[in-house]
């Protein structure tokens, strides 16, 4: 059981409340820093989380931090040739939006399409393509 809550306070330096007191004037009972200044990311608790009584909260509360580590670790699950020199992607990775680019060459990246994976899983079949050689990545959108 914890006796007082802790209140701790986001810096300047991209780290942002995550958790806030219902009772407490200031200050958070959570921080999180996703590493858009450089670095890692990081989930910092001012209380134990053992002390979340409500399996439910406890459960959404983890499900959040998971989904911040894994957020944008999409990866190629297949790549298959199709006739009409089409292809077709299956992609997988965190629920999200992303932007699918293509490139001739490796440095010069283009938005291709949208793509919306709320199962954890997507696909998408390109029309024909006249280039030799194409590239494909999948960034978080915009």
């Amino acid at each position: 059981m914890v006796g007082y809550p802790d209140v701790i306070a986001p810096t300047n330096y991209g780290t942002l409340s995550a958790i806030t007191y219902s009772n407490v004037a200031s200050g958070a009972a959570a921080i999180v820093y996703n590493g858009t200044a450089g670095g890692g990311k990081v989930v910092y608790l001012a209380f134990p989380f053992e002390t979340i009584t409500s399996a439910t909260a406890r459960n959404a509360y983890m499900a959040s931090v998971l989904n911040l580590f894994t957020a944008g670790s999409l990866k190629f699950d297949s790549i298959t040739p199709l006739p009409g020199n089409k292809l077709k992607l299956a992609i997988s990775g965190a629920a999200g939006v992303y932007t699918l680019q293509t490139a001739a060459v490796l440095n010069v990246w283009g938005s291709l399409t949208n793509l919306t994976n709320t199962s954890g899983a997507m696909t998408f079949t390109n029309s024909t393509t006249n280039s030799a050689a194409k590239f494909f990545r999948v960034k978080s959108f915009p």
